[in-house]
């Protein structure tokens, strides 16, 4: 690389960086409604999930919802299917693709489903003073985005995301708000973010998730913004440590600033990974594998610890992902 072009990749880096920063200055004014859409601020991806400090990396097809950047270093199609089981009778699916166009393109959509069914587990069962069930609702939501990322040259890489989400509670509860289906959509938000390689063992990554996301007349969707870096050591070139800061822009009782770290440690075909996301008020663990059999990787995660400041009412979390490239 010349050093024309090292200073001129150096300067789109700092002007790109300085952009999103200037953003996440603004993200509070601009979430002055209600928050919506609170399920979107989790990570998508069995992997993701298990190591957290996934901006830096985005390295699989879930970078269309994490990191957009990410996805300009895809030379082949990736199609990733995920899907976890939470506490409360919640269930999250997630296809998500990629497919390079040109020598220094590449596109990307995702779909994400959420939802919570009408069991005796739901939290929207209502009950009248002697126990008796009045109704119950059952709750979906999904959302779709179209994300495309460009490599500027071998070591930078920005990317950009933005889409729909729609919600819909169905059902009626008896004395409450809910005595009809209630249905809103909005814009999903714009997701921007930047990838590149400091040095041989070193990557980084920055992202501004959400903005100007919108549900329904009354909400915002949370602002997220997050940057990190992964280091890959020389005399272990299997193992990777990642390291991010994440802020959300929600107003919650609990701090919303956390410390994500993850690490990841290959004996092919299989991986085992930790991960943690630390804040003054949570402290969350994560443990999971993958294994890669020819294009089909398979990834799991599992969530041991969330303990919190305030009392929740949660379970352990199972994730899974399945992903095949051609």
């Amino acid at each position: 690389m010349s050093r024309r072009t090292l200073k001129a990749s150096r300067l789109t880096v700092f002007g790109l960086v300085a952009s999103l920063v200037g953003a996440v200055a603004l993200a509070p004014a601009a979430n002055a409604k209600d928050n919506g859409g609170a399920w979107l601020l989790e990570p998508v991806g069995a992997r993701a999930t298990a190591l957290r400090a996934f901006s830096p990396l985005a390295d699989d097809a879930s970078a269309v919802t994490l990191n957009p950047a990410g996805i300009a270093a895809f030379k082949r199609t990736q199609v990733l299917l995920y899907t976890r089981e939470g506490s409360l009778d919640a269930r999250e699916h997630y296809l998500g693709t990629v497919w390079p166009i040109g020598t220094d393109g590449t596109l990307g959509v995702a779909w994400r489903n959420a939802g919570v069914g009408d069991s005796d587990d739901a939290p929207f069962t209502g009950t009248d003073d002697a126990g008796n069930i009045t109704g119950s609702l059952g709750y979906k939501a999904n959302s779709f985005e179209l994300a495309y990322g460009h490599a500027i040259n071998t070591t930078l890489s920005v990317g950009g995301a933005l889409g729909l989400v729609t919600d819909s509670f169905s059902g009626v509860v008896e004395g409450s708000a809910y005595a009809d289906d209630e249905s809103s959509s909005g814009f999903r938000g714009l997701t921007v973010g930047v990838t590149g390689i400091a040095s041989e063992v070193v990557n980084y990554g920055v992202v501004l998730r959400n903005v100007g996301g919108s549900l329904g007349t009354d909400g915002t969707i949370p602002v997220v913004f997050a940057a990190g870096a992964a280091v890959r050591y020389p005399k272990l070139k299997s193992a990777v440590v990642s390291v991010e800061l994440e802020r959300m822009f929600v107003d919650l009782e609990e701090a919303t600033t956390n410390i994500n770290i993850g690490t990841e440690y290959t004996l092919n075909p299989i991986a085992l990974r930790v991960g943690t996301s630390q804040s003054a008020d949570r402290n969350r663990w994560f443990a999971g594998f993958g294994v890669k059999l020819s294009a089909l990787q398979v990834d799991y995660a599992y969530q041991f610890v969330n303990s919190a400041a305030r009392r929740l009412a949660d379970s352990p979390k199972h994730y899974v992902s399945l992903s095949y490239l051609y």
